[in-house]
């Protein structure tokens, strides 16, 4: 069973650790894409009409493949104003907790976001400012597969902090 579980764990690192690249390749092709467009615009105006939905489609990317990196790197926005105070163990108790109502959360998100890119490409959907005529449902897709991704670290770390909790409530305190 440990064994199992060690390779479920490795297997969700490596793959938000390919998310995660994945994003920061996004957004040095976003950079490269919009210092392109402004260029062509503004320097030869010659405008390029497809900048903006491939920018739009990277930014996407970017964001959604890079929510999972960013919780393993603790790198999220944290209000710990209260919590900042409180014993280590019941932080942990807390992170636990919010993680499990955080996980319900993005189970429903995910589930969400996968029917839009379903029915996107069941009914064939083009986003109406699109000049390459990309079907809606390829960039949607990105949405809950970063939000599952997410989710899938949440467990991870919800699994560090309950192995964290158990090592200080044994009777040797390691």
């Amino acid at each position: 069973m440990r064994l199992v579980t060690k390779a479920a764990l490795a297997l969700v690192r490596g793959l938000v650790w390919a998310a995660g690249n994945a994003a920061a390749i996004s957004v040095f092709l976003l950079t490269l894409v919009v210092v392109y467009g402004v260029v062509l615009r503004y320097v030869f105006h010659s405008p390029v009409k497809w900048t903006l939905e491939y920018s739009v489609y990277l930014l996407v990317l970017c964001v959604f493949l890079g929510l999972g990196h960013t919780l393993r790197e603790n790198a999220h926005i944290r209000v710990d104003v209260v919590t900042q105070y409180l014993p280590e163990r019941v932080r942990l108790y807390l992170r636990v907790a919010t993680s499990f109502l955080s996980l319900g959360y993005l189970v429903l998100l995910t589930w969400q976001t996968w029917a839009l890119a379903q029915r996107s490409l069941l009914r064939g959907a083009i986003y109406p400012y699109s000049v390459t005529g990309m079907p809606a449902f390829v960039p949607q897709l990105l949405m809950p597969l970063g939000i599952a991704l997410l989710g899938l670290q949440m467990i991870v770390d919800i699994v560090r902090d309950s192995r964290a909790l158990r090592r200080k409530s044994s009777p040797q305190g390691s």
